[in-house]
């Protein structure tokens, strides 16, 4: 686990804020960033607060602030996949929190549901928030 942990540390982008979706991808952090910066920043995180023992605070707490800042960034329309890795991160991170992040991406599940009622798209739609914390 130590391992892994540190490689998350080691790739972290800090001119970019961000880690890279795959290794020297440019293209990432310059057309597709900001629309799915929490794929996979947001679960790499939500890994990070889990193992938290092996993570230096001053990091953490970089990080955390970071993701936090574009989670109130986000726009309506953002990737799903940054929404789900938002959602993980939202089972291990403190609960001060969990709470906005639960609470930004119902809001925007909402609002595809409310403009996509009349559509063909929601016909084998599921949807579930099995948010179970694990951590403190």
């Amino acid at each position: 686990m130590k391992r892994g942990v540190q490689y998350f540390i080691d790739t972290y982008d800090y001119e970019h804020e961000a880690w890279p979706q795959k290794e020297n991808d440019a293209s990432y952090f310059e057309k597709d960033l900001p629309w799915n910066w929490g794929n996979p920043g947001a679960e790499i995180i939500g890994y990070l607060w889990q193992h938290r023992e092996l993570v230096d605070e001053e990091f953490l707490g970089l990080v955390t602030d970071i993701a936090m800042r574009h989670l109130r960034q986000i726009e309506d329309r953002v990737s799903a996949f940054a929404d789900l890795c938002f959602l993980r991160c939202a089972r291990f991170i403190d609960k001060q929190y969990r709470n906005e992040i639960i609470q930004k991406i119902a809001a925007r599940v909402a609002l595809f549901l409310a403009n996509n009622r009349n559509t063909n798209k929601l016909s084998n739609l599921r949807i579930s928030f099995p948010i179970k914390h694990q951590g403190s």
